[in-house]
């Protein structure tokens, strides 16, 4: 695996682990005054994950 596709890797599995962080801690965050509810994390925790596994996939072919 190259080192650009092991650092993105890398950084799309711990983006997925932050998601998930705050969908089991129910972390409040809010941005620019305007609360994000809970549910966003949900498709954020499905996207980089599966970002995180397809790249990964791909790179061992």
């Amino acid at each position: 695996m190259r080192p650009v596709a092991y650092i993105s890797v890398v950084v799309f599995a711990l983006l997925a682990l932050m998601q998930l962080t705050r969908l089991i801690m129910q972390s409040d965050v809010i941005l620019d005054g305007v609360p994000v509810p809970m549910w966003a994390s949900i498709p954020g925790f499905l996207v980089y994950a599966g970002l995180a596994v397809l790249l990964f996939r791909e790179t061992r072919k």
